[in-house]
């Protein structure tokens, strides 16, 4: 019986680069689970443990710094990313 595919959890509240990573993803083998705020991934990772992340520093219902966390306290590996400027400068 082969292997399921690991799970990738995406948390990203622009749909296009959602679409772009998820494809990417699941053209490598992978199942992606695609999410766009805080609020979805904290009921998604009350209820299960992806293999690893993407994540958006800024959702549309605030930073992702408490998930970040959960993560971590997981061991579950993950990836930040963003279109923020860090220095607030668009």
């Amino acid at each position: 019986m082969p292997s399921e595919k690991p799970v990738v959890l995406i948390l990203e509240d622009e749909a296009l680069i959602a679409f772009d990573i998820e494809a990417a993803l699941n053209d490598g083998g992978f199942n992606a689970v695609v999410l766009a705020s805080c609020a979805e991934g904290e009921t998604f990772l009350a209820a299960a443990r992806p293999d690893a992340a993407v994540l958006d520093v800024s959702l549309k219902d605030g930073e992702c710094s408490a998930l970040a966390k959960t993560l971590v306290a997981r061991g579950v590996p993950f990836i930040v990313h963003t279109g923020s400027d860090p220095r607030g400068q668009g």
